[in-house]
């Protein structure tokens, strides 16, 4: 529910105030943007539904993390907004190489995001330290994470 409806916002919010369904760019990044979203839903409702079921959670616990969703609440529409707008009114003129390659690194997040949830199978949306959960060294992992994980009582991995 939470993808059609986030589908029918963004196409809202991307549209509308365009004042046209000519824009070739909003298509594109709509296309980048949703369609690894039902293949990663599909894939999780087989492969592991308790994973699926901490990505729905959605109640940060501590202040400063329910502020921060509350900011990217704010920043994502004024950010669509903005890039609608320079298109409406043509402040700018992007080449479509770089609308391109901005989509493909929208891809490649994607791409990322995956490879985060098949090695951490405690990828919450929210911040939360679950019984049994270990601290993961290995894929996305080996490369970046966290400093502090280590002292939160996680256990080392077998």
């Amino acid at each position: 529910m939470r993808l059609i409806v986030g589908f029918f916002a963004l196409l809202t919010l991307l549209f509308v105030p365009a004042g046209t369904i000519n824009y070739w760019q909003a298509w594109v990044y709509m296309t980048v943007l949703f369609l690894p979203m039902p293949l990663v839903l599909v894939y999780l409702l087989e492969k592991d539904p308790a994973l699926l079921e901490r990505r729905m959670r959605n109640k940060e616990k501590r202040a400063k993390q329910r502020l921060i969703v509350k900011l990217r609440a704010v920043c994502l529409p004024l950010a669509c907004a903005l890039s609608v707008f320079d298109r409406r009114f043509g402040w700018s003129a992007v080449p479509a190489p770089a609308v391109i390659a901005a989509d493909l690194l929208v891809l490649f997040g994607h791409g990322l995001f995956v490879l985060v949830l098949r090695k951490n199978r405690y990828a919450s949306r929210v911040v939360e330290v679950e019984k049994g959960q270990c601290l993961i060294t290995t894929g996305p992992y080996a490369i970046v994470r966290h400093p502090r994980l280590t002292s939160q009582g996680f256990e080392e991995p077998r």
